[in-house]
């Protein structure tokens, strides 16, 4: 009885893995739209594949012309006439003037023939839509692959931005690239990131976060090309000793969560280990930097390592002190975000908070700021928000005309 289950155990995880490996059909509209030259360079599933029903619209027609027909009845009158007369009539020179006669209704007979087999008039279109096709359309870049399309790509901008343009600045035509880059890459469909802040009782120097972020990241590739992930914190605060590392580590009850390509969600919390690292205090606010390693892993200056191939779904939670002193909040994104949100509270009514979004051709009209009360704080983006974009919250005392007392230090968080 338990082998029978065994059995269909494996027989359920190997079909799960067959259909999880699956190649999808592919979003394109047309053919014009498909980015493929050939129906064998395409890696998606081809049961329809816009370029089979482009090829089909376009084989030849087997409609004879009739202007054929009215050669070939042409070369047979001449043949019949001309047999006639050298049956009947002979004059000097006669036979070869017939034999002459003859080899033309041939030659008529024999051309039109060819022609109807081989679709002449059909051809002669086809291979006149071919040149013109070749002239004004992509199938050439369709043919080439991503290294040569990203020198092209490079050259053409860099040529029409310089054209005409002889104080265009360099950097900007470099950031064209970096930008085009990103495409590449896994992006956020959304990104959401709570923060609740709480004093600590009987704590004068610190106070809590609570903190918790949720997010899916999409591998643009799919399954043509694995992706991989680094999960991390890296949030940035000042320590002045190793007990008060061991304390903010003890108090930091860290939970992840992760879902890989639409599977079941995995805990993943005792895979992985919180560290902190040193950071050149002459260039930040901050020494220490505390970021999330995986416990076999030997690397740790990116992170807890994921591989994955269409998505992946990630839930963080973890609870970090914070100076009362740092009372500027930064959230910086690894990767371009479709959807940005960050929701921040305080507990304390004395408490009054300020943000603003920050980012790359951000409008206003894509950007929504909701004060719920003095002490809480919502902002979103509708919009893209590109690496490194994010926001900005800052925790101010009220004082008697409810104004905010200015900020001393600037915690910043990059996930």
């Amino acid at each position: 009885m338990k082998d029978n289950k065994r059995l269909k155990s494996n027989v359920w995880r190997i079909l799960k893995s067959k259909n999880k490996h699956e190649i999808r059909t592919c979003n394109f509209h047309n053919a014009q739209e498909c980015p493929y030259n050939s129906v064998s360079d395409c890696n998606f599933n081809k049961i329809k594949c816009h370029l089979n029903t482009y090829k089909k619209k376009n084989k030849k027609s087997n409609v004879i012309d009739l202007r054929l027909i009215i050669f070939i009845l042409f070369g047979l009158l001449i043949y019949i006439i001309t047999w006639r007369l050298k049956s009947t009539n002979t004059f000097l020179h006669s036979n070869f003037i017939y034999n002459l006669g003859i080899s033309v209704s041939l030659s008529i007979i024999a051309g039109s023939i060819l022609a109807i087999v081989i679709d002449l008039p059909s051809k002669l279109k086809d291979y006149e839509e071919s040149f013109i096709n070749a002239l004004s359309s992509n199938h050439y870049l369709k043919s080439l692959d991503e290294i040569k399309l990203s020198n092209l790509r490079n050259e053409i901008t860099e040529q029409l931005h310089k054209k005409d343009i002889p104080s265009m600045a360099r950097g900007l035509i470099d950031l064209d690239g970096k930008i085009c880059d990103l495409l590449k890459q896994p992006y956020y469909s959304r990104y959401r990131h709570t923060i609740i802040c709480s004093n600590i009782e009987g704590e004068e120097k610190y106070f809590m976060k609570q903190n918790t972020v949720d997010y899916k990241l999409i591998n643009p590739y799919s399954v043509n090309r694995q992706a991989k992930e680094f999960i991390t914190l890296k949030s940035l605060m000042w320590l002045e000793d190793e007990a008060s590392q061991q304390e903010v580590i003890n108090k930091l009850d860290f939970k992840i969560y992760c879902s890989i390509d639409n599977e079941e969600k995995q805990d993943l919390s005792n895979k992985v280990k919180c560290i902190f690292q040193d950071v050149d205090s002459s260039s930040e606010y901050y020494n220490k930097r505390l970021v999330i390693v995986g416990i076999e892993e030997t690397d740790t200056s990116n992170g807890y390592r994921i591989d994955f191939e269409d998505n992946i779904e990630v839930s963080l939670q973890y609870n970090v002190n914070v100076l009362k002193s740092d009372t500027c909040f930064t959230k910086r994104l690894k990767h371009p975000a479709k959807n940005f949100r960050l929701d921040f509270s305080h507990k304390d009514t004395c408490v009054k908070l300020q943000g603003q979004i920050f980012g790359t051709e951000i409008k206003q009209s894509d950007v929504q700021i909701k004060y719920i009360a003095d002490n809480s704080i919502s902002l979103e983006t509708f919009g893209w928000l590109l690496r490194y974009n994010g926001a900005i919250v800052v925790i101010g005392k009220k004082d008697l005309n409810n104004n905010i007392e200015a900020p001393i230090k600037n915690n910043i968080v990059s996930l």
